[in-house]
């Protein structure tokens, strides 16, 4: 679009939402299951950063406000 320049051949390649969902679960959890993450965070990583709450939502994600 005129304001993100991201066009219609930016996803032709692109991987399904669901594979990206599980690559950042990976990549957060950081080899811990989600009931220790939800209990004490465990080796869970912290997330840091503007807008989460809207990223998580778009991503269909929800993540311990423990660790945001």
């Amino acid at each position: 679009s005129e304001i993100t320049g991201i066009t219609e051949a930016d996803f032709r390649n692109a991987l399904p939402l669901c594979q990206v969902r599980v690559i950042i679960q990976n990549i957060l959890y950081n080899g811990e299951s989600i009931g220790r993450i939800r209990l004490d965070g465990g080796r869970a990583r912290v997330l840091v950063g503007h807008g989460l709450k809207h990223a998580l939502d778009c991503l269909d994600m929800d993540y311990p406000v423990h660790l945001i």
